[in-house]
Parts: C-alpha cells; sequence; structure tokens
C-alpha cells in the first residue's frame, strides 16, 4: 500500500524529531560533544529502507532495458522519482541512506534527472529540499532570499551538532561511528556549495561545526575526503566571505594559517597528520565561544606560528604541565585531543617528534597524577596498539609491557586495583598481546613469564569481576605470544 511504502521509504529519516537532551544550536567541542572514547553507540534502526531502495534500482534497470524512460514522460517520471528520493534522504552513512544516495546517482549517471541535480536542488535534503521544491514550482518572489531562509530555518536546525561530532570521528579512522554519523562527502559538497554562493550564514555554519568538519577532514583517509574537505576550506576562504561577527576575526586569522598550512604541507595520501588539523578544529571553536575555558589558550595558541606546523604537537607540553590551578581540566583537554588525533599510522611522526607515549608513561607513573589522567593516558595507549608502527615502537623501543607491568605492582596504586584503573591497565596490556600475537611478534620469555604470573597473583587475590575476565583473556593470549627473544630489524 501506499502507507506502508511512505512508511519505508521516510524511516530512519533523520531531523524528523529531536532527541531529548541533543543540542541542535551550536557545537561546543569535536573532542567533547557528547562523546565517549570508552563507549561505541549503538546503530540506528534500519527498518526496510536499504532492501528497497535496493529493489528501486533493479526496477530502474528493468525499466531501461524496455527504454521506458526515453520518452519526455519518462523522463518527468524519473525526475519525480529522484525529487521524492531526495525528500525522504537523511544524508546518513546507514545502509539505508548509502543505498537510497546510490540509487540517485545511479539516475544522474543515466542522465535521468542531469549530472548536475543534486547541484541543481542546492544539495538539500529532507524537508528542507521539500520547502525547496514546493517554492519553485510556485516561483515568483526572490527565490535567493526564499533558499537562505530555508538553509538557515529548516536545513541547520535539522543538523544535530552530536552527530555531526560523530562524523568527525568518523572520518578520522572511528569505524564505531561509522552508521550513526552524516555522509561527508554530500555534507561537504552542500557546505562548498551554500559558502560560495553566499546562500549559507557563516557565523551560524562556524558555530554548527561545518569549518571544524572542513579542517578535520584535510587528514582523513577515506577516498576522495581529503579533496572535498581543502574545497570546503577554500570557499571559507573566499573573496565574497564575510567574517564580521564577535570571534570572526580570529576566526579569519586562523583560517589564513590553516589554508597556509594545507597547502605547504607535504601530504601522505592526499592527508595531513591529524594532530594539526584536529587541533585547529576544535580551535575554532574554542576562539568563537568566550565562555570556554579554553578561549584565553586558543588566542594565545593562535599567535604561535608552530601552532600550524604539521610535524608536530605544539601545544603537548604547555598543557601537560600548565600551572593553572584547573591543571587537571587542561591535562583531560589534552588526552581526549592526543586520542582524537591518533587516527593513522602516519600520524606516528608528530607524536615520535614530541616523544609523546614516553612522556606521557614517566607523567603516568608519579605520584601527583590524578587517576583519572593516568586512565585516559591507558587508553590512549590502547588505541595506539591497534596501529602496527606505534605498537611496534611501544613493545620494542619503549618497552610498554614491562612498564604495565610495573604500574600495577607500584605500591602507590595497590589501593586502586578494585577500581575501574585496574581494568583500564589490563585491558591496555591484552590490547598489545594480541597485536603480538597477530603479527607474531616475539616479545620475550621473560616478558611473558612475568605476564603470566602477574595475572595468576592478581586472580588470586580476588580480582573485582571485570578484571577476573580480562585476566582469562590475558593468560589465554599469553600463551599464543612467541615468547623466543630475537634480533628486529629497525622499522
Amino acid at each position: 500500500s501506499h502507507s506502508r511504502f511512505k512508511t519505508m521509504l521516510f524511516d530512519d529519516q533523520e531531523g524528523s524529531s529531536p532527541r531529548r537532551g541533543e543540542n541542535r544550536t551550536c557545537m561546543g567541542s569535536i573532542l567533547t560533544s557528547g562523546l565517549s572514547i570508552e563507549c561505541t553507540p549503538e546503530k540506528p534502526p534500519q527498518g526496510c529502507r536499504k532492501d528497497l531502495f535496493r529493489a528501486l534500482e533493479e526496477l530502474l534497470s528493468i525499466g531501461n532495458l524496455f527504454a521506458l524512460y526515453e520518452s519526455e514522460e519518462g523522463k518527468r517520471q524519473c525526475q519525480q522519482l529522484h525529487s521524492m528520493l531526495l525528500s525522504a534522504y537523511g544524508c546518513r552513512t546507514s545502509p539505508g541512506d548509502s543505498s537510497l544516495l546510490q540509487l540517485m546517482k545511479t539516475l544522474a549517471k543515466q542522465g535521468r534527472g542531469g549530472v548536475e541535480s543534486f547541484r541543481h536542488h542546492q544539495f538539500l535534503w529532507g524537508d528542507a529540499f521539500r520547502r525547496y521544491y514546493m517554492c519553485t514550482l510556485q516561483g515568483g518572489g526572490d527565490q535567493e532570499t526564499a533558499l537562505k531562509s530555508i538553509v538557515l530555518n529548516v536545513q541547520l536546525p535539522q543538523i544535530r551538532v552530536d552527530t555531526l561530532a560523530r562524523t568527525i570521528h568518523y572520518i578520522l579512522g572511528d569505524s564505531a561511528y561509522a552508521g550513526d554519523s552524516y555522509d561527508p562527502w554530500f555534507l561537504l559538497s552542500f557546505v562548498k556549495h551554500h559558502v560560495e554562493s553566499g546562500t549559507l550564514d557563516y557565523e551560524a555554519s562556524i558555530f554548527k561545526g561545518f569549518l571544524s568538519l572542513s579542517l578535520a577532514g584535510l587528514s582523513s583517509s577515506l577516498p576522495g575526503l581529503a579533496k572535498a574537505s581543502f574545497e570546503a576550506l577554500e570557499a571559507y576562504c573566499g573573496p565574497s566571505v564575510s567574517l564580521d561577527f564577535k570571534g570572526g576575526k580570529l576566526v579569519g586569522d586562523l583560517l589564513k594559517k590553516a589554508r597556509a598550512m594545507a597547502t605547504e604541507t607535504e601530504r601522505e595520501d592526499g592527508r595531513i597528520p591529524a594532530p594539526a588539523t584536529v587541533l585547529a578544529s576544535e580551535l575554532v571553536l574554542c576562539l568563537v565561544h568566550e565562555s570556554n575555558f579554553m578561549h584565553a589558550t586558543a588566542k594565545k595558541l593562535l599567535g604561535r606560528e608552530s601552532t600550524f606546523d604539521a610535524s608536530n604537537i605544539p601545544v603537548f607540553l604547555d598543557l601537560l604541565h600548565t600551572s593553572s590551578p584547573d591543571y587537571v581540566r587542561y591535562q583531560s583537554w589534552l588526552l581526549r585531543y592526543l586520542h582524537v588525533s591518533l587516527s593513522h599510522e602516519a600520524d606516528f611522526g608528530p607524536f615520535r617528534k614530541r616523544f609523546a607515549f614516553e612522556v606521557l608513561m614517566g607523567f603516568a607513573t608519579a605520584a601527583f597524577s590524578d587517576l583519572e589522567i593516568v586512565k585516559a593516558i591507558l587508553l590512549l595507549l590502547k588505541k595506539a596498539s591497534g596501529f602496527e608502527k606505534f605498537a611496534y615502537q611501544l613493545v620494542y623501543k619503549r618497552n610498554v609491557l614491562p612498564w604495565l607491568i610495573g604500574l600495577l605492582q607500584t605500591e602507590g596504586r595497590a589501593a586502586a586495583r578494585s577500581s575501574v584503573l585496574l581494568v583500564a591497565t589490563l585491558d591496555t596490556m591484552l590490547s598489545f598481546l594480541r597485536m603480538a600475537t597477530k603479527l607474531q611478534w616475539a616479545v620475550g620469555l621473560s616478558v611473558c613469564n612475568d605476564v603470566s604470573s602477574l595475572a595468576l597473583r592478581l586472580r588470586e587475590d580476588g580480582a573485582p569481576e571485570a578484571a577476573a575476565k580480562v585476566l582469562d583473556d590475558i593468560l589465554a593470549e599469553v600463551s599464543r605470544v612467541p615468547g623466543r627473544e630475537v634480533v628486529r630489524e629497525e622499522r
């Protein structure tokens, strides 16, 4: 029935109704906007949309075989189909929206709706496109003013900043958000088109997080996304862009320096190391929000040329050893920034140049270190263990496994063994052991024996239930790790 078709078509469309507690107004930080580095989001329900759009694509192919769309009436029906699909599109990376987008691209490639169909429809989607479609049918009036109103009052409010923050994490390699983020290619096309044409309010777009998305995308390894991000950044640097709002001059200075960095940096696989672009993305939001505790620090960093050095992490020591009474807050910000910045094997250079992991490992063993900061350091090390280059250096050059053993044995941490810190330490150790097993690294017989004896002792001492499960996994994993001593070639 038509009602069932409509339900399937518009099921799970983003923007139909806000969820409780979600902020659609402006993004405060790409590091903390409703995100946790410890948990993964639940995947949104997909219903039957994916199967529906695949069936439509098959029907389109069958119709093409019988030349059903060669007549004027057939072309008109295809254009109507394209418009209906675009009004159902949610600009998401979910399987349903991905299939829908592929169907619309198929229409465009075969000439139905035109190759420039998305540009012709202003890269709008959902309810905003429906409003624009009705406006063009009615005709008359100032179409450009109407388009500006639709973009500002309909399209932008539909875009959730928490989902946009997840999109930034997704393009930086966090696959946990692959089905729960916006389609970055389509969204960047929307941003570039409307910034260039002047139909997107610049202040609203920056507060929404579009500029941060464009900057972070320069470090994406997704096909063609670094190029699309640079084109969007170029649009923001265009002569017609007006930054005449509070904080606009600071953003303008950042844009000039970020563009110079993007132009001058020799990029591997078309991307810039993430520490530089993630910092620039976050500084944009710190500069436009005067209430942000990092606002004053961001202004100081903006005045430094080293801030936009793609081969470095310029804020590392400044924030780690800050003399501020609120030092834990700055250290927490730094570790979240480093966690997001560690997104690709090619990001190894800036971390090695700053000896970041060596310094953090020493900092974690200091008696004055806050336990939450130590936990964040362990989470960063765990993420680093997922990249072969990082894991190799930490295992063979920085002795991370003996360091983790020492951290568990330190008398000063004995009282914390029943806390989440114990589980975080064991999880990190298990992650390195799994990488060693996967790549058949020989970590040394003595290290394997020390890990086994420590795990057995902790289990006998009555470790918490969450830790006991990890200890069993560690004992199982260490038995598979090659223990013999070998001479490794320098990588």
